[in-house]
């Protein structure tokens, strides 16, 4: 028990000696008439003080001196709390308190004036600090974090313990994902992050995000659609800018629709057989003639493994015939004159 509580106890017991004594003299005295009532003997009883509403905003601790009582009995002596347990600097979700709340508070016994003070455990004789479901002593009624009084300011109640502001907004208010300052007023969560209505903008091109705006988040910082993009999406692999809509998977890399498409004739290759050669796409046909694999004889790309090479082309092999009397040589020898294939007969015939 401190010296203060002690000299208050030794004050009221003197109190209480002084006061049995007057009560001994006035009996003696006066005697109560045969069959009357007997005098009403007023005892101030000792109640618990009201309980202070817990409010997620600010609040002030309400303080008042007990009225004197009759007696006193000396409380028996209890161990006091644990006060060296602070809350770590965490979401409020994690955070935790040494501090009891309204439901540790033991009621006090018959005779016994006041409560006990949610931070020592010790009776509260004198002026008492009434907050969070419970009473203190004035000098204990401090910030559960750093220790400053806050009898006469605002504070904030966490898991039953009381914080002053400063505190409150370092420990538990959440904090701006561009700033990373404590958030106070108006507050906007998006993609699991708080931040400033301030503070909510593109990263690339500084545009606030306003109404219903769509936002790309990146290695915690926010995009628009066109910054997003432009830095960090895939690229369509024919004219290798961003991606923004539906696409095609070819060659192992993007394509917009409207790019995949052959290189020299342009036509649409979705649904179709392509080819590639240096990083282009190319229809078959366009394709085989850039390799040299079209028909002499009609212009047309050779495809299968069949192929007639004679005279320096190729040819299919159903259009490699004589070109007097198109019966197909390619069974037979031939005879060439002027880059023209003849059948020997006709050779023969037209030639001598």
């Amino acid at each position: 028990m401190s010296q203060k509580t002690k000299e208050a106890a030794a004050h009221a017991s003197k109190q209480l000696d002084e006061l049995m004594a007057s009560l001994q003299q006035l009996k003696l005295q006066q005697q109560p008439p045969t069959g009357g009532k007997l005098p009403y003997n007023q005892h101030l009883q000792p109640t618990s003080s009201p309980s202070a509403q817990r409010s997620p905003l600010s609040q002030k601790a309400s303080a008042f001196v007990d009225e004197p009582v009759d007696e006193v009995t000396k409380p028996r002596q209890q161990t006091p709390t644990d006060n060296t347990h602070y809350p770590r600097k965490q979401s409020s979700s994690n955070s935790t308190s040494s501090r009891p709340n309204s439901s540790d508070v033991t009621s006090p016994r018959m005779g016994y004036r006041g409560s006990l003070c949610l931070h020592c455990n010790q009776p509260v004789i004198g002026k008492v600090i009434t907050a969070l479901g419970g009473v203190w002593h004035p000098e204990h009624f401090n910030c559960a974090y750093c220790r400053k009084n806050v009898v006469e300011e605002f504070f904030y109640e966490h898991d039953g313990a009381p914080y002053c502001t400063e505190c409150h907004l370092s420990l538990f208010a959440p904090k701006c994902a561009f700033c990373g300052e404590a958030i106070v007023d108006r507050c906007l969560e998006a993609m699991g992050y708080f931040w400033h209505p301030d503070h909510f903008f593109c990263q690339g091109c500084h545009t606030p995000f306003v109404d219903n705006a769509t936002a790309h988040e990146h290695q915690g910082k926010v995009f628009c659609p066109n910054c997003y993009y432009s830095k960090f999406g895939e690229r369509c692999g024919g004219c290798q800018k961003p991606i923004t809509d539906a696409y095609i998977t070819a060659l192992e890399q993007p394509w917009h629709e409207d790019c995949f498409k052959c290189k020299d004739c342009g036509l649409k290759l979705t649904g179709r057989s392509f080819y590639a050669e240096n990083g282009y796409l190319y229809c078959e046909q366009h394709y085989r003639r850039n390799l040299g694999m079209v028909c002499a004889a009609c212009q047309e790309p050779i495809s299968g493994s069949r192929c007639i090479n004679a005279l320096g082309n190729r040819y299919h092999p159903q259009h490699f015939v004589c070109t007097y009397c198109l019966r197909q040589l390619s069974t037979g020898t031939f005879k060439e004159r002027l880059g023209k294939p003849y059948c020997d007969s006709c050779f023969r015939q037209l030639f001598g």
